[in-house]
């Protein structure tokens, strides 16, 4: 049981390690958004007169 932590350990280590080294190198192509309660027709991207979302509009009309 002590052998398969020690190894679970520094096999997670390890692998932070390399991640960091080639994160370093190049940033990821990661796009996390949120709109809580927010429907399809409340985006200015689809129109709405009254909700202004920028971001989400240009996302919408640029793409990633």
């Amino acid at each position: 049981m002590k052998s398969s932590k020690a190894f679970l350990s520094v096999t997670s280590i390890f692998a932070i390690f390399v991640a960091s080294f080639h994160a370093a190198e190049s940033r990821p192509n990661i796009l996390f958004c949120i709109s809580d309660d927010q429907s399809y027709a409340h985006a200015g991207a689809n129109g709405d007169p009254v909700v202004k979302t920028p971001g989400f509009d240009r996302v919408a009309r640029e793409g990633l």
